[in-house]
C-alpha cells in the first residue's frame, strides 16, 4: 500500500510538471504571436516615418528649386517655375534673418571680435556683421570689407526709406539684411551664396513641415552630418507628458545629404500593446486553468480506477490466501477427524463392554468417559471453526456487553494470574445491549485480548473501556502497553496468515475482524513502537 501511495505521488508530480510545461508552452506561443504583431505594427510606424521624411524631402526640393528660379530670373535666366512658392520661400528666408538680427539687442556694445560672435557667425552661416553710421559709412565689422563693397552697401542703404533693408548684391553674389537703430546707425548681416542656400533650405523645410507635419505629435530634427548642427527642428522630444515616441533616423537630400531624426507618437500602439497583452494573459490563464482542471479531473478518474483495481487485487489475493488456508484446513481437519472418530467409537465400545461391575468404579469410569467425550466434541468444534468460521450459522440475540466483557476478563485474569500484568475494566453504565451471537463475539474479543497479552512479555497493563460514541454506537477500546506494531505492518495485521510470532498462525485478528464485520461493526487500530497498541471496536446498539 505504501509503494502504491508513493507511485500516486510520483504520478501527481509528473502531471504537475506536465501542466506547468503546457502552461509555459501556451504562454510562450501567445507571447511569440504578440511580439510578432508588435514587430509588424512597429514596422508600419517606421515605414510611415520614412515615407513622411521622403515627402518632406520632395516638397522642400521643389520649394528650393522655385526659390532659385526666382534668383535666376533676376539674372535674366527665365524658366518655368511656381512664383508663389518661390516668393514664399524668399519671404520666410528674410524673415528668419530679420528675426536673427533682432537678437542682437545692443549693436553699439556688441563685441565683434569675441569667440561668441565667431560661433554665432558659424552657426548661422553668416559672412560678417557690420555696423554703419547714418550716412552708410562702415564703422566696424567682424571682417574687413573692401571699399567697393562698402560703396555698394552705402548706396543700397540710401535708397531704403524703411527701418529694415534687405536685398542681393548681384555684382558680388552677396546678400545683406539690415536694421536701422534710433540714432540712425545700421546693423547689417552679410551672407554669401553658401549662407543664403543654408537659410533657403531652412525656409523650404519650414514650409514643407507646416504643410505635411501639421499637428502630428512628436518631433522632427534635420542635422548637418558634417558638423552635427541642427538645420531645422519642429516639435519637441516630449511635447506631452508620458508621450511614447518611436525614434527613427533617415537620410534627407537637399543639395547634399542631411540626417532627419523623427520621433513619432506611438501612444496608440502602446495602448494596443497593453490591452493585447492583458487579453493574452487572461486567455492564457483561462486556457491553463482549463487544462489544469482537465488534467486533475482525468487524474482523479485514473486514481479512482487504480484504487479500485488495487482493491480488487487485494481482495483477490485475500481470497486466494483464504482459499489456500481453507484447503489446508480441510486436509488437516480430515486427518484429525479420523482419529477423533476412532476415539469416539472406542469410547462407545468401552462403555458397552468394559464398564466395571463395582458401582464406585463404574461411576468414576463413566465420569472419565464423559470427560473424554466432551473434549473430543470440543476439539471437533475447534476444527469446524478453523475450517470455516464464516460459514457457521450465527444465533443473534440481545447481549449485554458489560456482562460479556466481565466474563471474558475473568478468564483472561485467570490465565495471566502468575504474570505481572494488570487488567482494568471501565464502563459508564450498564447494561449496554447489542444484537449479537454471544459466543462468536466472545471469540472475537478473546482473540484481541490474547494479542494484547502476547504483546507484553514482561509486565504491563491492559485497559478495556466501554462507552457510547457520538453516533450512539457502542465503543469498546482495548489498549495495552506492549511493544507496539511497526507502522508499515498496521495495514496487514488483519490479513489471514500474517503474523510476527514464531508459532502463530495469523488467524486471530483476521477472525476477530470478520466476526465484528458480520455484526455490522468496525475495528481500527493505533500503535507506536514501545508505546503500545489500542484497538477501537464499534458495534450498533440495540435499544
Amino acid at each position: 500500500m505504501l509503494s502504491f501511495m508513493k507511485k500516486e505521488s510520483f504520478n501527481l508530480l509528473v502531471l504537475a510538471a506536465l501542466c506547468l510545461c503546457l502552461t509555459l508552452a501556451l504562454l510562450g506561443g501567445a507571447l511569440f504571436n504578440v511580439k510578432k504583431t508588435e514587430g509588424y505594427l512597429l514596422g508600419v510606424y517606421r515605414s510611415q516615418g520614412h515615407a513622411l521624411v521622403k515627402n518632406i524631402e520632395l516638397s522642400a526640393q521643389n520649394l528650393l528649386k522655385d526659390f532659385r528660379h526666382i534668383e535666376m530670373s533676376h539674372q535674366g535666366k527665365i524658366e518655368t517655375f511656381d512664383v508663389d512658392f518661390g516668393f514664399e520661400v524668399r519671404e520666410n528666408l528674410f524673415q528668419e534673418l530679420l528675426d536673427l538680427l533682432l537678437k542682437l539687442d545692443n549693436p553699439e556694445g556688441l563685441d565683434l571680435i569675441s569667440p561668441d560672435i565667431e560661433a554665432f557667425l558659424y552657426k548661422n552661416r553668416l559672412l560678417s556683421i557690420l555696423i554703419l553710421d547714418d550716412q552708410g559709412n562702415i564703422l566696424r565689422g567682424t571682417t574687413t570689407i573692401p571699399k567697393e563693397l562698402g560703396q555698394l552697401l552705402k548706396k543700397a542703404l540710401k535708397d531704403s526709406f524703411d527701418s529694415v533693408c534687405l536685398g542681393p548684391l548681384p555684382q558680388k553674389d552677396l546678400f545683406f539684411v539690415g536694421r536701422k537703430a534710433q540714432d540712425g546707425s545700421w546693423t547689417l548681416l552679410l551672407l554669401d551664396r553658401k549662407g543664403i542656400d543654408f537659410w533657403a533650405i531652412r525656409a523650404s523645410l519650414k514650409i514643407a513641415l507646416q504643410e505635411l507635419w501639421k499637428e502630428a505629435s512628436g518631433y522632427i530634427r534635420v542635422l548637418d552630418p558634417e558638423d552635427g548642427m541642427v538645420i531645422w527642428e519642429e516639435g519637441s522630444e516630449s511635447p506631452v507628458p508620458n508621450l511614447a515616441l518611436l525614434e527613427i533616423s533617415s537620410e534627407l537630400f537637399l543639395d547634399r545629404s542631411f540626417i532627419a531624426q523623427v520621433g513619432l507618437d506611438i501612444s496608440d500602439f502602446h495602448e494596443f500593446r497593453t490591452t493585447n497583452r492583458y487579453y493574452v494573459g487572461i486567455s492564457t490563464a483561462l486556457m491553463a486553468s482549463f487544462s489544469l482542471f482537465l488534467v486533475i479531473f482525468f487524474y482523479m478518474i485514473q486514481q479512482r480506477y487504480l484504487r479500485r483495481v488495487q482493491e480488487m487485487k487485494d481482495a483477490l489475493a485475500k481470497e486466494e490466501k483464504l482459499s489456500s488456508l481453507g484447503k489446508l484446513a480441510k486436509g488437516l481437519a480430515h486427518e484429525i477427524r479420523n482419529p477423533l472418530n476412532a476415539i469416539s467409537m472406542a469410547l462407545q465400545r468401552m462403555a458397552l463392554e468394559f464398564e466395571p461391575e463395582d458401582s464406585e468404579k463404574r461411576e468414576e469410569f463413566r465420569e472419565i468417559g464423559l470427560l473424554v467425550k466432551n473434549e473430543v466434541k470440543r476439539l471437533t468444534d475447534v476444527i469446524e471453526a478453523f475450517v470455516g468460521h464464516s460459514r457457521q450459522r450465527m444465533e443473534f440475540g440481545p447481549q449485554d456487553l458489560v456482562t460479556l466483557m466481565e466474563g471474558l476478563l475473568s478468564l483472561v485474569r485467570e490465565e495471566i494470574r502468575t504474570r505481572p500484568i494488570t487488567v482494568d475494566f471501565l464502563y459508564a453504565k450498564r447494561p449496554i445491549h447489542v444484537w449479537a451471537d454471544y459466543f462468536r463475539l466472545y471469540e472475537a474479543f478473546l482473540n484481541i485480548l490474547k494479542n494484547s497479552v502476547e504483546a507484553m512479555p514482561d509486565k504491563g497493563r491492559i485497559l478495556v473501556e466501554l462507552k457510547k460514541d457520538k453516533r450512539a454506537q457502542a465503543l469498546i477500546i482495548i489498549s495495552d502497553t506492549g511493544k507496539g506494531i511497526p507502522q508499515e505492518d498496521l495495514d496487514r495485521i488483519f490479513e489471514p496468515g500474517y503474523t510476527t510470532k514464531e508459532k502463530g498462525l495469523g488467524l486471530g485478528l483476521a477472525i476477530a475482524r470478520e466476526i465484528i464485520k458480520a455484526h455490522g461493526g468496525d475495528i481500527k487500530v493505533w500503535s507506536r513502537l514501545d508505546k503500545g497498541t489500542t484497538f477501537y471496536v464499534t458495534l450498533p446498539v440495540k435499544e
